[in-house]
């Protein structure tokens, strides 16, 4: 580890399995990084083989090397998959290879679901139309469709059209190298989206180089399909920023970029005021997602951007292969981010947080007394006698506390008794006629309805 820090950390980050796919913007540094891979691996009896590379000098000094094979299928080695990803070297762009489909009479959930587990698409590319697939299954699901019962007819219409069209995207060449050689400066822009049927998050790269050109291409996406229990639109656009806060926070760490600025962009106000508001303040659903989003993206980077600008939007829209594929926004993101920061949406709420819906309600308990408590003396005893003398021995008290030279001492006399039994009768009254005493003192008469009128 500590002859060889910077390949080890390579062998931690970049390898799957026993596969190593890593780079370098230096050829100096690539072929010195290569090295010491093979060194580390060798010493503990791991030899690397069949090297491919994008550059001849990065792997002429390696036995073994396989430069002349121009295509690298990534991921699984399965030649059986429906829809995968390859890697030309010689050109450095990705590309897709779609199987050729053999007809069926009958398209069954089975046959349908076999053909979306071999679709391996592992950055999202394909999110826009990949996503028709998954709508199709949920929906399947929901008709409670038997695995080999024939589809309704508008579903099988609908599979077929996107099985015929995902040919197409065979001629689709992306860019392996998404930045500048020499950039100055990288931004990271999110977008999210959602729908009824589901929500999404897509990721640029937005890269500077030394002589003030832009260069904006499409990283990552990531969708998911709605839940089936009913939810409103503005919780299903708070869980695509939830998702595009864990995208963004995913592909930051492992970019491993100097100076790197990322920026988060939804099109639903109120998803945004929830994000800038304390997660204490709002109900449970809200507040958890929000606590997690404030967790993983710093508020300040959250902006709004209108509905046309937004190519999240076309991740939910089941837009079809060949539709996708001349889709300019989806590739290369919203114009405004080929220019300067300043000249960038400015984000208005309309929304005022007194009228922002799912915050906690605060419960006032107001208690109405009917009757004014004046003694609590009557509810501890049962007794009137019991009561009497108690109450007595209290005014005993108080009369020797303030006169010291005339104490009384001894048993209870009947004065002593009768005053007290004049104390509680008036007392009593206070409590049950604490009104009529009341009106009694401002010299009022009493209602004419009023019992004691007569």
């Amino acid at each position: 580890m500590n002859q060889y820090p910077k390949a080890c950390e390579t062998i931690l980050k970049d390898m799957y399995v026993d596969d190593l796919l890593t780079g370098s913007n230096d050829l100096i540094e690539l072929q010195k990084l290569c090295k010491d891979i093979y060194d580390v691996l060798s010493s503990a009896n791991f030899i690397l083989r069949k090297w491919i590379s994008n550059i001849f000098q990065v792997v002429c000094g390696f036995k073994d090397n396989n430069i002349s094979n121009a295509i690298l299928d990534i991921g699984d080695k399965e030649s059986c998959k429906t829809l995968g990803i390859q890697w030309d070297n010689k050109n450095d762009i990705l590309k897709y290879t779609i199987k050729q489909f053999t007809h069926r009479n009958t398209i069954t959930k089975r046959h349908i679901l076999s053909i979306i587990a071999q679709i391996y698409d592992p950055l999202g590319l394909l999110s826009p139309s990949i996503v028709i697939a998954k709508l199709i299954i949920q929906k399947l699901w929901s008709l409670h469709i038997r695995w080999d019962e024939p589809i309704p007819q508008d579903i099988e219409q609908t599979w077929y059209r996107f099985q015929n069209e995902l040919g197409s995207l065979n001629q689709l060449s992306i860019p392996r190298n998404a930045i500048y050689l020499n950039y100055v400066l990288t931004d990271v822009h999110c977008f999210c989206d959602a729908s009824r049927d589901a929500y999404s998050c897509c990721i640029y790269l937005r890269s500077v180089d030394d002589s003030g050109n832009y260069n904006v291409q499409l990283l990552c996406a990531k969708t998911k399909v709605s839940p089936l229990k009913t939810i409103t639109i503005p919780k299903l656009e708070l869980c695509a920023c939830l998702l595009g806060a864990q995208l963004v926070n995913t592909v930051v760490n492992a970019l491993n970029l100097k100076n790197i600025h990322y920026c988060l962009w939804s099109d639903s106000q109120v998803a945004l005021c929830w994000i800038n508001t304390e997660p204490n303040l709002l109900q449970t659903f809200v507040a958890n997602r929000v606590s997690k989003i404030q967790s993983l993206t710093n508020i300040e980077n959250w902006r709004y951007v209108s509905t046309k600008e937004n190519p999240a939007d076309l991740a939910y829209r089941c837009i079809m292969p060949k539709m996708l594929m001349s889709s300019a926004i989806w590739w290369k993101g919203p114009q405004f981010l080929l220019l300067q920061s300043s000249d960038w949406p400015i984000t208005n709420f309309s929304i005022s947080k007194h009228d922002l819906p799912e915050l906690r309600k605060s419960k006032t308990i107001l208690v109405i007394s009917q009757h004014t408590k004046i003694c609590d003396l009557f509810t501890k005893f049962s007794c009137l006698q019991r009561l009497k003398r108690v109450t007595a021995y209290c005014m005993r008290f108080i009369n020797n506390a303030r006169k010291s030279d005339t104490k009384v001492i001894g048993p209870l006399s009947v004065e002593e008794l009768e005053n007290t039994n004049t104390i509680l009768i008036k007392l009593s009254q206070m409590e049950s006629f604490s009104e009529e005493l009341e009106l009694l003192r401002k010299t009022k008469q009493l209602d004419a309805k009023h019992k004691f009128a007569s």
